[in-house]
Order: C-alpha cells, then sequence, then structure tokens
C-alpha cells in the first residue's frame, strides 16, 4: 500500500531518475564500445610494426608494344617471377602485394553490394551471361593479396580456418578464399564459387570469413573495407608455369610485382633503393620505378592521433556528465525524501519501527532500480550494434551505483528519524 502512495505521489521524479541513470550508464556502455573499437584498431592498424615508410613499386612497360612482347617471352617472365620471389625473400624489406581485380562469378547469390560496379559512377551492372562460356555471371569485388599484405594489416578471421598459405598453387585450378564479413548468410565454409581470374577457369573453395570491418591501406585510403569482398590468396612464389596458361600468367606476374614495400624508418630511400637494385642485379629484371608514398605516414600519424585525442575528450566528457548525474540523483533523493517526510515522521510518531519504514523505503528503491534496469537493457536492445563482453562490467557497475543509491537514501531517512521534528530533511 505504502508502496503504491509512494508511485502515485513520486512517480515524476522516480522515472526522471531513472531515464537519467539508464541514459548514463547506456552513454558509457557506448564509450566503452568505442574504447574496444579503437583499441582494437590501433592494435591492429597503427601498432608499432605498422609505423613504416611505404614505398610503391611499378613497372616501367608504359608502352603497350613493349609490354606485349614482355608477355609473350616466357624467359622475361621467369625473370619477373626470379624478382618477385627473391624481393619477397629480403629480411630488410616486406612486400606488401595486392590489386583489386574483380572477378565474375556463375549463378553468384549475393546482392547488389557485392557488385563490382557497386558506389562506382559505372554503376550496378548485375547478372549477366558471360558470352565465351554461356552462364551467367556476376562481376564482384575482389582483392588479390599475398601473405605479407595479409599479416602486415592484421587481418583476421570471424570463423573459419586460416589459408594454407604454403600450398597455394594456382596451377590446380582449385583455390582456397576467404570472403568479407557481410558475405555470412550469402555463402556457408566448404562453399564452392566457379570464378574466373584473368580469363582462367578456377574453382574457389570458401575457407573462412574475415572480421567485420577489417581494412587496410590501399591506394592512398588508410580504410579500405573488405566487408564485401571476395580474398583471393596469391602464391608464395612464382616459380614456373605450364605453357598453355603463359596468358593468364603474363598478367598475374605484373599484378603481383606492382605492389607496395614497406622499410623501416631507419632505413633510408637509398638503402631501400640499395636492397632492390641488389635483387634486380642478381635476376636481371630492371625495367621497374620505386615511388615514395609519404601518404600513409602522414594519414598513419593522423588517423592515430585523432582516434587517440577523441578517445581522450569522450572519456573527459562521460567523467563530467558522471559527477553531473551523482549531484542529479543526490538532489532528486533529497526531493524524494522531503516529499516522504509528512508520511514517515507520522508513521515513526505512531510506533512504527525503523525497519519498516527501512522496509519502505527499500521497496521503493528496488521499484527504481528495475525501472533503471529496464531502460539501460531496452537501449542496448535498440542499438545497432553489440558487445556483449562489456555487459558483464557495465552490469557490476550498475550493481555498485544501485548500492551506493540505497546507502544515500537510508541515509537520508536515518537523519529525517534523528530530528522528526525539523520541517527539511
Amino acid at each position: 500500500m505504502e508502496l503504491i502512495w509512494d508511485v502515485r505521489k513520486n512517480w515524476v521524479a522516480l522515472t526522471a531518475k531513472a531515464l537519467i541513470v539508464g541514459v548514463f550508464f547506456l552513454s558509457l556502455y557506448n564509450l566503452a564500445s568505442f574504447s574496444q573499437s579503437a583499441d582494437s584498431a590501433v592494435n591492429r592498424s597503427f601498432s608499432p610494426q605498422a609505423e613504416v615508410n611505404l614505398y610503391s613499386l611499378v613497372d616501367t612497360l608504359t608502352d603497350p608494344d613493349a609490354f606485349s612482347r614482355f608477355r609473350e617471352s616466357r624467359q622475361s617472365l621467369d625473370t619477373l617471377g626470379a624478382f618477385y620471389s627473391a624481393l619477397d625473400d629480403r629480411a630488410e624489406l616486406n612486400y606488401l602485394s595486392s590489386f583489386t581485380q574483380n572477378v565474375p562469378v556463375r549463378e553468384f547469390a549475393g546482392g547488389d553490394n557485392f557488385d563490382a560496379g557497386y558506389g562506382m559512377p559505372s554503376g550496378v551492372r548485375g547478372p549477366y551471361v558471360d558470352p565465351l562460356s554461356g552462364h551467367e555471371v556476376r562481376d564482384v569485388k575482389s582483392i588479390q593479396m599475398n601473405r605479407d599484405t595479409f599479416d602486415f594489416y592484421q587481418l583476421g578471421l570471424a570463423s573459419g580456418d586460416a589459408l594454407p598459405w604454403e600450398s597455394i598453387d594456382y596451377r590446380s585450378g582449385r583455390v582456397p578464399v576467404l570472403l568479407g564479413s557481410n558475405y555470412q548468410g550469402v555463402y556457408e565454409i566448404g562453399d564452392y564459387l566457379q570464378a574466373n581470374l584473368y580469363s582462367k577457369e578456377f574453382t574457389f573453395e570458401v575457407s573462412g570469413f574475415l572480421e567485420p570491418a577489417s581494412s587496410m591501406f590501399y591506394k592512398n585510403e588508410t580504410n579500405f573495407y573488405l566487408d564485401d569482398y571476395l580474398l583471393v590468396p596469391y602464391p608464395n612464389t612464382l616459380d614456373g608455369f605450364d605453357e598453355a596458361d603463359q596468358f593468364f600468367y603474363g598478367i598475374l606476374y605484373f599484378a603481383m610485382v606492382n605492389g607496395d614495400i614497406t622499410a623501416s624508418k631507419d632505413l633510408t630511400a637509398d638503402e631501400v633503393l640499395e636492397e632492390i637494385s641488389t635483387v634486380s642485379r642478381s635476376t636481371g629484371f630492371s625495367d621497374y620505378s620505386l615511388i615514395n608514398v609519404p601518404a600513409y605516414l602522414v594519414q598513419f600519424t593522423l588517423v592515430k592521433r585523432i582516434i587517440q585525442d577523441n578517445h581522450a575528450l569522450l572519456v573527459s566528457i562521460q567523467v563530467m556528465l558522471g559527477v553531473a548525474v551523482l549531484g542529479a540523483v543526490a538532489a532528486i533523493n533529497i526531493h524524494l525524501s522531503q516529499r516522504r517526510r509528512r508520511r514517515d515522521v507520522v508513521r515513526w510518531t505512531l510506533g512504527h519501527s525503523r525497519a519498516a519504514l527501512t522496509e519502505t523505503l527499500a521497496l521503493s528503491w528496488l521499484l527504481e532500480a528495475l525501472l533503471m534496469l529496464t531502460v539501460f537493457l531496452t537501449g542496448i536492445a535498440l542499438m545497432p550494434h553489440e558487445a556483449p563482453s562489456l555487459l558483464s562490467g557495465l552490469v557490476a557497475a550498475l550493481a555498485v551505483y544501485a548500492a551506493l543509491d540505497a546507502l544515500h537514501q537510508r541515509y537520508l531517512l536515518g537523519r529525517l528519524l534523528a530530528h522528526p521534528d525539523r520541517m527539511d530533511a
């Protein structure tokens, strides 16, 4: 009965208190979620090992005739393959080879967001009939990369098996691949995709799915997201091919050689050039140029600083907000104590025990806590992102707050009962 009276008389203050505290803990949840994401981003994309000088290696065969002659020469391609393999083995350098070549996939099960033209000026092409094979295909976003690229950008799996990099062999026509996180629900691990890369037919087997929001530095874009991409691994070495596949390997070799080289900031550009020149002299391939890419280190530094500064600012704001919330809750508790004063004094005068009054207060406090918890959990359920690992810590924080709130309300009641004749609490 006393609880019903309390709710009818003080529902505005009780609701306001629950909303203030519930929304505060929701903002704390958002901050914790952002902190978790920021730490993950800094550790993955901005780790000390990623703070390097980046150079782009490009071939200089810009003349179409010279390029065609080179690709038609088995000896020249073998030289290029040896150059790639030797460069990839240099301990002083890290060779990051990646390229976004769209891949036609037969009877593709995904939607327009995976289409190569999605978000591009050309627009979505959609499914079409391949005039050579007669099969319905769709050009999908795809990126090809070597193991060093995958490891350097610390790309991880949400599910599935790691790629068997050592055994990747294009000559077999069967290659394990990874799919971006948005592919989950479209394909399953173990599914096969019939695809065409550089006019060569492949069977791609889904080995796993990348973590959500996986990204890398690509073509001066700091966060090139891979959620909608089909990731095809490059072979570890370029060590020969069948003559019938020379057209395919002629394109593949150049795609793989045109990549990025990372070097310690302690190495000068001249020292990096000398390392590459050593490889060039030993293999006989010299049709290349090295371009410094200062944008990588500049963007690396700026983005890392922005993330860290924003995080510090948000923490400061959250601390100030927490102080304000504690002040508001204390004020509401005093207000509620004053509104309950006449009832509590009358009951005390009539001989009700301190335990009975405390029990009534505890029921009101329990109602407040349940209302606050409802606001918090409803907000969590409506949020687009989830961070289950954070909930246990926040529930513990809520429990600590609730205990302190109960102690404060009990203190106010005790002060009132000690001086029932005073007009203020």
